[in-house]
């Protein structure tokens, strides 16, 4: 073969390459463009950008008429005075370069405030101005303190309650607003490597900040920088989809979900925001990845294969010895029937199809339902391992088996302070058989006043011996599920050997 012949071979060979699946996922060293770049928004996305726009406006700031008068007298007490366009001095807020929480929920509020204020009368709207040009000059809301993801409150109002403000801003000062913003929810993130993202991912982060960052993307004025901070975002929910190493958050290559270093499906609600917002982008070129989506589905399939079915959202319960610190009443799975169908629309959509025939066939067995007549019939009988949990699952007919235990990494039950003192033994092991219709069908306490201790807190109900060790084993590393079939049935049984389970 001659060289030139040789050379061509090896070009298409690269350009084949290039078209493989594997090629088609995230690079560990690939990142979304920095908004420095200067590239023109296409006609294309263009228009996209307007429809989501549309489809997704900002709704009108709300605040009670005591928030409205506090605010106006907050106002005052600045002693505020405007120098010129842009600039207006007042009362110094930054001590160090920072304030405090308390005062960043103070200024939240009175930004709202003024803002629904200029709703209801166009004269108001130089007090927000004012208020707002005063927080820009002293870059105030830059001082905030960054904000510890699992501060449910203040990470979700906060931000959300300065950006309230935007429907009544003019270009710039929504766009300092949304640069600010961006500054204080950590919108950066979203322009780390897929590799870095890995590492850092958080799933109270993704349930709690994922709204703030596609407001700020998606509402920026300036329709370059919106595009850009979009495929960011894009590109950190599907980046975040990654298997993370050891016990960080949030996925694994079994299907679990992890927070506070072990699987923790009370936790697993950061799916909901997760896949709201993989679905606010379907039907776009800014749609997530292919194998991001492939790994929720996964991730979802694996979460409901736990728990019993349902024809609702209601009374889909899973194994206590899989609630964290919150026995009995955290027991139910955090999603919704909506959103599996907004998944798979997105899977569709991926394809270039109405919907993923593989998950609307697991749609249709776990919601009991023919909605997707043309999906494959699920049958889900039969042992599931979940080897990062540890854990092993049967399922027959109207009833799922669970045994879960610790290891000398991940503890099998979360006791806080104030929450689950006494739950050292909640997985310890036991078998738990849990029946269609909620908690009481499987002997579980329903009464409210009873899940927080109305059992022996030594002993799951049902069960009749106990291992005592405590939230994590002392030795003994035996992590995983093995299945065992037999002519005469199922049989599911401790492995005291190596606390581990098998069946």
């Amino acid at each position: 073969m001659k060289l030139k012949d040789i050379i061509k071979t090896l070009v298409l060979a690269g350009s084949v390459l290039l078209l493989t699946p594997a090629a088609a996922d995230i690079p560990a060293s690939s990142e979304a463009k920095h908004p420095d770049s200067s590239e023109d928004v296409s006609s294309i996305r263009q228009k996209e950008l307007d429809m989501l726009r549309e489809k997704y406006r900002l709704a009108y700031p709300k605040a009670s008429e005591k928030e409205i008068e506090t605010a106006r007298i907050q106002l005052q007490l600045h002693q505020l005075k405007r120098v010129n366009e842009s600039e207006v001095t007042g009362k110094n807020l930054l001590k160090n370069g920072t304030v405090s929480q308390q005062e960043a929920r103070k200024l939240g509020s009175m930004a709202r405030a003024l803002a629904a204020a200029a709703v209801q009368e166009k004269q108001c709207v130089q007090q927000l101005n004012l208020f707002l040009d005063y927080l820009f000059t002293q870059n105030v809301i830059e001082g905030i303190p960054a904000f510890r993801y699992s501060n449910y409150s203040d990470v979700r109002n906060v931000p959300a309650d300065f950006l309230s403000a935007l429907p009544v801003c003019d270009r710039q000062r929504k766009m300092r607003l949304i640069a600010a913003v961006k500054h204080l929810v950590e919108a950066e993130k979203m322009y780390l490597s897929a590799e870095k993202i890995r590492e850092q991912v958080n799933s109270d982060y993704i349930y709690n900040v994922t709204p703030h960052l596609f407001v700020c993307a998606l509402h920026n004025p300036d329709n370059k920088l919106a595009a850009r901070d979009l495929s960011a975002f894009s590109h950190f929910l599907s980046a975040c989809t990654q298997y993370s190493p050891s016990g960080q958050d949030v996925l694994k290559p079994d299907g679990t979900g992890f927070h506070h270093n072990s699987h923790y499906n009370g936790y697993m609600y950061a799916y909901k925001t997760w896949v709201e917002y993989m679905g606010k982008l379907k039907g776009t070129s800014f749609r997530i990845k292919k194998d991001a989506y492939q790994r929720m589905r996964k991730a979802i399939v694996s979460l409901y294969l736990m728990a019993v079915r349902s024809d609702s959202d209601k009374n889909r319960i899973f194994g206590n010895s899989m609630a964290g610190r919150h026995p009995f009443y955290g027991t139910e799975v955090a999603f919704s029937q909506d959103l599996f169908e907004t998944l798979i629309e997105v899977g569709g959509d991926i394809d270039g199809v109405p919907y993923d025939p593989e998950l609307a066939s697991w749609y249709n067995y776990f919601y009991k339902t023919k909605k997707y007549a043309d999906a494959p019939e699920v049958n889900a009988d039969g042992y599931y391992q979940f080897n990062f949990s540890p854990a092993g699952v049967y399922r027959k007919d109207n009833w799922v088996a669970v045994m879960r235990c610790p290891t000398t990494v991940f503890w099998g039950g979360e006791i806080y302070s104030r929450q689950n003192r006494f739950g050292r033994y909640q997985s310890h092991g036991t078998l738990e058989v849990l029946y269609e219709g909620g908690l009481v069908p499987s002997g579980y306490p329903a009464d409210k006043e009873k899940k927080d201790g109305g059992w022996d807190w030594n002993m799951m109900p049902g069960g009749n011996d106990t291992d005592r060790f405590d939230q994590k084993s002392s030795t003994t590393n035996f992590s995983g599920g093995i299945g065992t079939f037999l002519w005469n049935g199922m049989r599911l049984r401790n492995r005291t050997a190596g606390y581990g389970t098998e069946g």
